[in-house]
């Protein structure tokens, strides 16, 4: 069970109803000034108050020269000032009333000693305060439900129900804003840094217990509480998924995580025993960790390991068979009474078995007479049969094929483009939508192969689309390996 202090004492961190910026000016390359500048962008409600000791206005805000003059409102301070200077400025906001802070200044243990004995002194100010603090040495942080986007590069993600706590502040933002591109948003982001203060177990902890967050994620370099993440984990994923990626696994990468953040990284076999035995969902690079946030985003667990493969091409069909297994999955035979209903709008040279090919000519009104609804009424049968837990289909975004294809007719050609693009359209829509009927008849996972990635179409529709079928049959067998921890736990 989350515990409540967590959710009280980062209430402001995530939930502020104003937010107070040291280290902006009017020169747009400070940190600082970019961090505010993503904060107006993001569109927050609150107030925004700028604290500079000369300035009058930075960026058309009224400034602040002391935290004591700050409205009632101010809960959150972000920090964008040297090193030597952010202790001070914590001591500050503390007696101005702040009680959360996001410190993005770097120069603290990541750099040795010296460092070390500052951050330790920011820690202990804070302490004794009663205030939490997210870094320092981090990129920021973001709460969608509040439009709160304070982060240093301004890569504001789109609003979603993942939550996400990542120890790399670069790879955390870009790959939230590949994950946006296709259509998966974000309800909070922290970019942790040092984790002086508040750590990954701490954030991951709170999600845990968030409204809000459907999945967890993290991207960590080291563990700092080995039994606290643990345990802590063990409770997260009875509620939800946690996906995790963890970097650090080689004697180089384990240095290289060291002098980046302080971490440290661990053994990678102790650590994979013990994500395990949690029912931690791992991947192992970024690929992998944004192909499992759009399936477990999307998709429920299925009830086993029986996957239905249906295609318009024997060659996916194929590969993704050889997928299925290598994960571990189990391509069944199709019982005989499907393949007797199949045979009736089938064309006769369709495969007779699973994986499904009704062919590329049957799928498009080929001799056996098929057309695009062959393709979903396979589906249908698929779905309703005991012996298939779960689907991988070809993927249905044809009309974003079609668009590339017509974009590229020659200058001469651009009024038969605009006829065939008006021919086209009805067709994309009617298939997608159709598809999607289909699935929600039935609480099994679908993933589509072959796609667009980029697109977003069958993501907006709530199935996921993978460019490959093993990059499909993977996220499938994540989700069933999930789904057995589940059991287990009942």
């Amino acid at each position: 069970m989350t515990r409540k202090d967590i959710v009280t004492e980062l209430e402001p961190l995530f939930y502020p109803r104003g937010v107070a910026i040291v280290g902006a000016s009017q020169s747009f390359v400070k940190i600082g000034t970019m961090t505010l500048l993503s904060i107006l962008i993001g569109g927050f409600e609150g107030g925004i108050y700028p604290v500079h000791p000369k300035a009058d206005r930075i960026l058309g805000l009224n400034t602040y020269a002391k935290f004591k003059d700050l409205p009632d409102d101010a809960d959150l301070v972000v920090v964008c000032v040297p090193a030597s200077s952010v202790a001070s400025v914590i001591e500050d906001s503390i007696d101005g009333g702040i009680r959360a802070a996001v410190i993005i200044s770097s120069g603290f243990s990541e750099v040795g000693k010296e460092g070390k004995k500052l951050q330790d002194e920011v820690l202990k100010i804070a302490r004794s305060g009663g205030m939490r603090f997210i870094g320092p040495n981090c990129m920021g942080m973001c709460s969608s439900s509040v439009k709160l986007f304070a982060l240093m590069n301004m890569m504001i993600p789109i609003p979603g129900d993942i939550s996400f706590v990542s120890q790399s502040g670069t790879l955390g933002t870009m790959n939230m804003l590949i994950a946006s591109s296709y259509g998966v948003g974000f309800n909070k982001f922290v970019s942790s840094g040092n984790e002086a203060d508040l750590k990954t177990e701490d954030l991951v902890e709170y999600y845990s217990g968030d409204q809000d967050t459907k999945v967890v994620l993290s991207f960590m370099e080291g563990v700092r509480d080995g039994r606290k993440f643990f345990e802590m984990s063990k409770e997260v994923t009875k509620k939800k998924p946690f996906i995790l990626l963890k970097a650090g696994r080689t004697k180089a990468g384990a240095k290289a995580a060291s002098s980046h953040t302080g971490s440290l990284a661990g053994s990678d076999a102790i650590n994979e025993a013990a994500f395990k035995q949690a029912g931690i969902i791992t991947a192992k690079n970024g690929e992998e960790m944004l192909d499992l946030v759009k399936g477990f985003s999307l998709l429920l667990p299925p009830k086993g390991r029986k996957v239905g493969i249906l295609t318009a091409g024997g060659g996916s069909g194929v590969l993704s068979a050889d997928a299925c297994e290598r994960m571990g999955l189990e391509v069944p035979a199709l019982p005989e009474e499907i393949i007797e209903e199949l045979n009736k709008f089938l064309p006769p040279f369709w495969s007779h078995g699973n994986p499904i090919d009704i062919t590329a000519s049957g799928g498009i009104g080929g001799s056996g007479g098929a057309d695009f609804s062959a393709i979903t009424t396979c589906l249908d049968f698929l779905l309703q049969s005991d012996e298939i837990d779960s689907v991988i289909t070809m993927s249905m975004d044809m009309m974003d094929r079609m668009e590339t294809v017509i974009s590229n007719f020659p200058p001469k050609y651009k009024n038969l483009s605009k006829v065939v693009g008006k021919m086209l359209a009805p067709i994309g829509g009617k298939f997608t939508k159709d598809l999607v009927s289909v699935c929600e008849k039935y609480e099994k996972p679908v993933v589509a192969m072959g796609g667009f990635e980029s697109s977003g179409m069958l993501e907006s529709y709530g199935i996921p689309s993978y460019s490959d079928p093993e990059r499909a049959a993977f996220v499938l067998s994540k989700l069933a390996e999930y789904g057995e921890y589940l059991e287990k736990t009942k």
